[in-house]
C-alpha cells in the first residue's frame, strides 16, 4: 500500500482527512539517524539490549521455563483446532457435525486470546531494552513524516514536537494504526481471515463485525443471552439487566439516596429533610 486515507472525527464539525504515504529514502535515512541516536542514549542511561531480556526475565520469574512450556502447547493447540476446521474433520478423520465445528471455532477463539496474552507478558518488558526504544522513536519519527493533509497535500504535523505533544490522543493513535498498515504491511482485515472467523461467519454465527448473534440476527454471548453492542446482557424488553436477570440500577437507586418505609420509627425529626422557608419580607425591606 502506497497511500492510506484516514478521515478523522467522523460525522462531527470538524472531521477532516489526512494521508499516510510510504516513506521516501530521504525520511528513511531521517527515521535511521532517529533510531541510532535513540539506541545511543538508551544505552547510556543504562537500557540493557534484547538479547539479555529473556535471561532478565528469567532471574526475575517474569518468564520461567513453565511459560515456555505453556506458550509451545498454546500454539500446538491453536494449530490442531485450525487444521480440524479447515479439514472438516476431527483428529480420528470423522466427519464434523456443524455443532461440533462451531464449539471448536469458539475454542480456536479462545485459545488465540491466550496467545495473545502469552506474547504480551514476554513483549510486556522489550521497552525496556535499547531497541525497543530506539524502534519506538523510529516509528514515532515515521509516523510524523509520513502524515500529510489531504487538502493542502502539506505535512501534517507542523513539527515533531507538536507531533509529541499529542502524545496518546485518539488522533494519534488512529493515525499510528493506519501507519502501520503503510509501513510494515499490518492487515486490517485480519481478524476476518482467521479460520474460525470464516467458519462462524459462513454459517451465520455472526455478524460483520465478529460478534457471536442468534438466528434472528441478534448480537449474543457465549450462553445465547442477548446482549447490547457494548456487551451489556439484555431482557427481552430490552433493558440492561445483571445476571440475576435485574434491571441494572440507576445512580438514584442508591441505599445511601433511597426512601424507606420507617416502621420502627428510627428516623428522628432531625434526620427528615425538612422544606427551606422563604424568609418573610418586613415591611422595612420592601423599597417604598
Amino acid at each position: 500500500m502506497e497511500v492510506k486515507e484516514l478521515t478523522l472525527n467522523k460525522g462531527k464539525e470538524n472531521e477532516f482527512s489526512v494521508e499516510i504515504r510510504k516513506p521516501t529514502n530521504k525520511q528513511m535515512l531521517e527515521s535511521e539517524k532517529a533510531y541510532k541516536k535513540a539506541f545511543r542514549v538508551a544505552l547510556e542511561d543504562g537500557a540493557m539490549l534484547r538479547k539479555r531480556l529473556g535471561a532478565y526475565m528469567e532471574e526475575q520469574s517474569i518468564w520461567t521455563e513453565k511459560n515456555n512450556e505453556e506458550y509451545e502447547n498454546t500454539l500446538k493447540e491453536i494449530n490442531i483446532l485450525d487444521y480440524q476446521l479447515n479439514k472438516g474433520k476431527d483428529i480420528d478423520g470423522n466427519k464434523l457435525k456443524i455443532s461440533q465445528a462451531k464449539e471448536i471455532a469458539l475454542e480456536l477463539s479462545d485459545k488465540r486470546v491466550e496467545f495473545r496474552e502469552l506474547i504480551g507478558e514476554r513483549q510486556e518488558l522489550d521497552h525496556m531494552t535499547a531497541e525497543g526504544q530506539a524502534e519506538t522513536e523510529r516509528f514515532s519519527r515515521l509516523i510524523y513524516l509520513c502524515t500529510y493533509d489531504s487538502l493542502t497535500k502539506k505535512p501534517y504535523f507542523p513539527s515533531y514536537e507538536v507531533f509529541q505533544e499529542k502524545g496518546n490522543t485518539q488522533e494519534v493513535v488512529e493515525i499510528s494504526s493506519a501507519a502501520g498498515e503503510v509501513l510494515f504491511g499490518v492487515d486490517p482485515d485480519y481478524d476476518n481471515s482467521l479460520t474460525e472467523n470464516k467458519f462462524l461467519k459462513r454459517f451465520k454465527f455472526i455478524d460483520e463485525k465478529n460478534h457471536l448473534i442468534n438466528t434472528e440476527g441478534k448480537r449474543v454471548d457465549r450462553e445465547g443471552t442477548l446482549v447490547d453492542e457494548e456487551g451489556f446482557l439484555l431482557n427481552d424488553e430490552n433493558q440492561r439487566v445483571n445476571i440475576n436477570d435485574l434491571p441494572i440500577l440507576n445512580e438514584e437507586e442508591d441505599v445511601e439516596k433511597v426512601d424507606f418505609e420507617d416502621d420502627l420509627g428510627v428516623i428522628k425529626d432531625g434526620d427528615k429533610k425538612t422544606p427551606t422557608r422563604k424568609r418573610k419580607i418586613k415591611k422595612e425591606d420592601k423599597t417604598e
